[in-house]
């Protein structure tokens, strides 16, 4: 029996020596080289890696490391007269989205090889990786703790629960199978397999992703990472709907936080050196939160419908209504993070700072997803360094110093944590105030201290790639995109935009930014400059068609969109943009057969359902058509198209108050969408209802973009109503006349002031205008204003029925 199990063990040995020695004839390099499968929570991939330089050994930043640190490269005996400094933490530390140089690591190196400082030599050496929470830290500072260091400065608490959501399968491995892993990674053979794995799962990538997008949040090696470069669809990885409340994990987590605290304090205590602590700090005033959730998901749908009705109010700068409609959200949903965050927008547009800080602080701490340390975390780091006698520089306090109104916003960070150059710069200042209390370093002399600031700031600058800030400000927009913040995804995009003018992702996604702001002709001038550098950049073709559909440049639009389609046949925004070009140009056979791709390869495609119903409702097809809609609020129940469209039918279909309720519903949500508002009011106006029915029209009348249609119903209605109590002929007259000087050739519009006059009892200037209605009338309206002219000679007032 134990000759067959060592024979089976040195058979088995063989065959993994004579693998491992094809793989390695053949090329093959293990996982290990090239990657951390692990990500960092396994010790068998070390952050630094030994090199030969000149007869010395010095440590390096592992290869397979440098996708989520800073390569840096140090020598592996400390120099005589140097003072070794690590600083580790998370993204921030990193440099995000930027690199070392602009770090606050980086300016403080900067600082300190700038005289006149010390007698000493300095290395400041950057730890930080990107999404490294404090767990992580730990493993990164054991390893540091081996390399002499004279001090360690650490700034973590953003990542805690990113880690938690992201790393979760790996974290919870055995320490023993963690280890067997990591060994694994290091065997070619395991490596061959992996791939070979891998190519069976995923054999090519789907190229209508591609051409939204160049980069996953799942490498094709197999590996979990969260990349600069994450795709804009949160269903693509670990995004905020992987989150939902969970106050007993986020107790758990707070206390691993404060555990893991103390063991940084140990560390550093056990190799003699002196560690700080920096104070995490948060965008306040400019960064909504990641994602809200009700207490009640039975009352949702209400207090997404109160809180849209708050927004709108504050776009109308009515902040009493307001703030009077997030009382209800309150009341309602106390830990609604989006009711609070506008609550603070409010306050500060009213003046009151303290309100505002106060609501502010409030929505970081209920964001569902904490992507920004909440204030668990912070007390816990507070009440650590006090308990430890450990320095904690106050960062988020410095950065409320330099803020607007004491609050930080978007002057000091360019996302939701990470600081601007300024901000890092400002980080560096208190860390060499603190290596000053030491008394590892001279004070600068007052006198000399701007000087010696502004050569250290010409320096640090003089590092910075034009190119390098581009490709981060666009890589920023495309995670903030992911995260679903499109305001700021914008903002950034047109700012890298600045810096790469011949980039071609960067312009398109710029020229998307332009696009929602309403600026259509920018946005053409980019994406004509695109497709002239590259003629089969599809998302641009398709933007392009988008933005001729948009100014009614139908043979334009349908050109673009065909060669879209024609390059990259799976691409359904580019089919859905079609369906809309045959739509209006009346093919409706092409334009279903477009809209029918479009759900075929994406059946959550919610525009395109939606304009396959409105297609439908044209052709009659009243039953189809309210399915497809219903198909809509099935995926997203708050789509306004899709309520307005299904009470359009209901009332093509006689289901007069169940449509009525839906428009409601939609007004509550959006109080200016006009055809909700025009097609409610025609229906109250059907069943006599007339104050209901002027209530509904005026909102859009006198909003920012009044429509013209609502316009003419409310003049007509309040120039003509059969009940006379709510007929006022001043104000009927003056939206008249505001219609006649937009559209001086209109004949409604001269008619409408007609009607006003008369009831006004002026006929002599009512007969008038009704005579230019007459004038510019077409052969269809010219017998109904002859009509009127008529009445109007005999000095009779118009009624609501002529």
């Amino acid at each position: 029996m134990r000759r067959k199990i060592l024979f089976a063990a040195i058979a088995t040995l063989l065959f993994f020596g004579f693998a491992e020695s094809l793989a390695w004839l053949c090329g093959v390099q293990p996982l290990s080289a090239t990657s951390d499968p692990l990500v960092g929570f396994s010790d068998q991939a070390p952050l630094l890696t030994q090199t030969i330089r000149n007869g010395n050994t010095w440590l390096e930043t592992a290869p397979q490391k440098r996708k989520w640190f800073n390569h840096q490269a140090f020598p592996r005996q400390r120099p005589d007269n140097t003072i070794r400094i690590f600083t580790l933490g998370g993204s921030t530390t990193y440099g995000r989205p930027y690199a070392d140089a602009t770090s606050y690591s980086g300016w403080l190196r900067t600082m300190l090889s700038t005289p006149p400082v010390a007698d000493k030599q300095f290395e400041v050496i950057n730890a930080g990786g990107i999404s490294y929470a404090s767990y992580r830290i730990v493993k990164v500072m054991e390893e540091l703790a081996r390399y002499e260091p004279d001090a360690f400065i650490i700034y973590t608490g953003h990542n805690e629960f990113l880690e938690e959501r992201t790393y979760r399968h790996v974290k919870r491995l055995p320490p023993w199978l963690q280890s067997v892993a990591g060994w694994l990674s290091s065997s070619r053979t395991y490596s061959l397999l992996a791939n070979l794995l891998t190519q069976v799962r995923s054999p090519n990538r789907d190229k209508s992703s591609e051409a939204s997008t160049q980069d996953d949040s799942r490498r094709d090696n197999g590996e979990i990472v969260l990349s600069s470069e994450v795709k804009a669809k949160l269903d693509s990885g670990v995004g905020p709907d992987a989150y939902h409340r969970d106050d007993a994990l986020r107790r758990q987590i707070v206390s691993h936080y404060r555990q893991n605290l103390k063991r940084m304090i140990e560390l550093a205590d056990q190799c003699g050196a002196k560690i700080v602590f920096v104070q995490p700090a948060s965008n306040l005033a400019d960064c909504s939160p990641f994602k809200s959730e009700c207490d009640d998901p039975s009352n949702a749908q209400q207090v997404v419908q109160l809180y849209q009705a708050a927004q709108q109010a504050f776009a109308r700068e009515n902040l009493t209504d307001a703030l009077a409609k997030l009382d209800e959200v309150s009341q309602l949903a106390p830990r609604y993070a989006d009711g609070h965050f506008l609550r603070g927008k409010i306050q500060m547009a009213k003046g009151d700072v303290d309100a505002a800080l106060s609501a502010f602080q409030q929505a970081l701490s209920e964001d569902v997803c904490p992507l920004r340390a909440i204030p668990e975390i912070v007390l816990a780091l507070e009440e650590v360094c006090d308990q430890h006698n450990v320095p904690l520089i106050r960062f988020a306090d410095i950065v409320a110093q330099q803020s607007e109104l004491g609050i930080p916003g978007e002057a000091m960070f360019l996302d939701h944590v990470h600081p601007t150059i300024e901000g890092h710069q400002l980080l560096a200042i208190e860390l060499w105030n603190q290596l000053v209390e030491w008394t590892w370093i001279r004070s600068v002399p007052a006198a000399e201290r701007s000087t010696w600031l502004a050569k250290v700031d010409s320096q640090v600058r003089s590092q910075i790639d034009k190119t390098a800030q581009g490709d981060a400000l666009r890589n920023l927009a495309k995670v903030m995109s992911w995260a679903g913040k499109q305001d700021e995804a914008n903002r950034l995009a047109q700012q890298a935009a600045e810096f790469l003018t011949n980039d071609a992702e960067t312009l398109y996604l710029a020229a998307n930014a332009l696009l929602e702001a309403g600026e259509t002709e920018k946005a053409m001038q980019q994406l004509q400059a695109i497709l002239q550098a590259d003629p089969q950049h599809v998302p641009a073709l398709n933007s392009l068609g988008s933005a001729y559909l948009r100014l009614g440049q139908l043979p334009e639009a349908q050109s673009s969109l065909e060669k879209a389609v024609q390059l990259l046949p799976d691409f359904a925004p580019a089919h859905n943009n079609l369906g809309a070009v045959f739509q209006q140009q009346l093919d409706f056979e092409q334009a279903k057969i477009h809209y029918q791709r479009a759900i075929q390869l994406e059946p959550r495609y919610v525009k395109a359902i939606n304009n396959l119903g409105v297609i439908f409702r044209e052709e009659g097809r009243l039953t189809e058509a309210k399915r497809q809609f219903e198909r809509v609020l099935a995926i997203d129940v708050t789509s306004v198209e899709g309520r307005y469209n299904l009470a359009v039918t209901q009332v093509a279909l006689h289901e007069v108050a169940d449509a009525e309720r839906l428009l409601q519903s939609v007004l509550q949500d959006k109080p200016n969408y006009a055809p909700a508002q025009i097609t409610l009011g025609s229906l109250l106006e059907q069943t006599g209802q007339w104050p209901e029915a002027i209530a509904v029209y005026r909102p859009v009348v006198f909003s920012n973009r009044p429509s013209m249609a609502a316009a003419q119903r409310l003049a007509w209605l309040l120039a003509t109503c059969p009940d006379t109590t709510q007929q006022d002929s001043k104000l009927a007259l003056e939206i008249a006349s505001s219609l006649v000087k937009a559209l001086p050739k209109d004949p409604e519009s001269w008619s409408l002031m007609a009607a006003a006059l008369a009831t006004s009892g002026d006929f002599v200037r009512a007969t008038r205008c009704q005579e230019n209605a007459v004038a510019n009338a077409d052969q269809d309206q010219l017998v109904r204003h002859n009509a009127r002219l008529k009445q109007l000679q005999s000095s009779r007032p118009l009624l609501y029925m002529d």
